[in-house]
């Protein structure tokens, strides 16, 4: 997620963010770089590197980027999560979920969720579309 993205959220939304926030957002994009998703945070799926998923998707105008997809994974569907970006005091996280189904198929949201205990419970959608 962009820097300017969350500043713009962050703005818009002054009951969950603070002046403070924006600090620690510039440090933790810095240090997700590479970041890597536990392979065993989401069950029953399989995570696969962007730079896979851009070899196979080279030649989408073809249309031959959903048929490969789904010989080598056997999903007709493909989700692209965001690095989670947290509030200094951890209580809330902003994330971007993309849904991919076809070429002209997709929804694309952008969440925050809240921490309620030890789980993280959907608190506000931001912005979603869906084609």
């Amino acid at each position: 997620m962009k820097l300017e993205t969350l500043l713009f959220y962050a703005e818009r939304n002054p009951d969950i963010f603070q002046p403070f926030d924006t600090t620690f957002f510039f440090n933790q994009i810095s240090s997700y770089k590479n970041y890597q998703w536990d392979t065993t945070i989401i069950d029953e799926t399989q995570i696969v590197n962007q730079n896979t998923v851009d070899s196979i998707f080279k030649n989408w105008e073809e249309g031959s980027g959903w048929e490969k997809f789904k010989n080598v994974y056997g999903k007709e569907e493909l989700y692209s999560l965001s690095v989670p970006i947290f509030t200094k005091d951890k209580n809330f996280c902003i994330i971007e979920i993309n849904r991919s189904c076809g070429s002209l198929c997709g929804t694309y949201c952008t969440l925050i969720f809240k921490r309620q205990g030890n789980q993280w419970k959907l608190f506000r959608e931001l912005e979603c579309s869906v084609s």
